[in-house]
């Protein structure tokens, strides 16, 4: 039972955090015109798009990706580390 929400737990900070990391470079390659933010802005639409997908099957009961708590965890310190990778430049 509590493994359903933290799974639903994780899986909206990951998409909520990658939604709003894709806002922040979107705006900021579209202002600064450097390829390097904007292929940031494509792994933060991939993460964006994975995490509705997740939060939909869990939500709607039906499965399309397979998931699991450590792989969420995984892709959180990935989102994170991009976007230090971003900020630092």
């Amino acid at each position: 039972m509590w493994d359903y929400y933290i799974s639903l737990f994780l899986t909206v900070v990951m998409t909520g955090l990658s939604a709003l990391l894709l806002m922040v470079s979107m705006v900021s390659s579209y202002r600064l015109r450097n390829v390097k933010l904007m292929l940031i802005s494509i792994a933060f639409i991939c993460f964006f798009i994975k995490g509705l997908i997740l939060c939909l099957q869990m939500l709607l009961d039906f499965e399309i990706i397979r998931q699991n708590n450590i792989v969420l965890v995984f892709d959180l310190v990935v989102i994170t580390a991009l976007y230090f990778a971003a900020i630092k430049d």
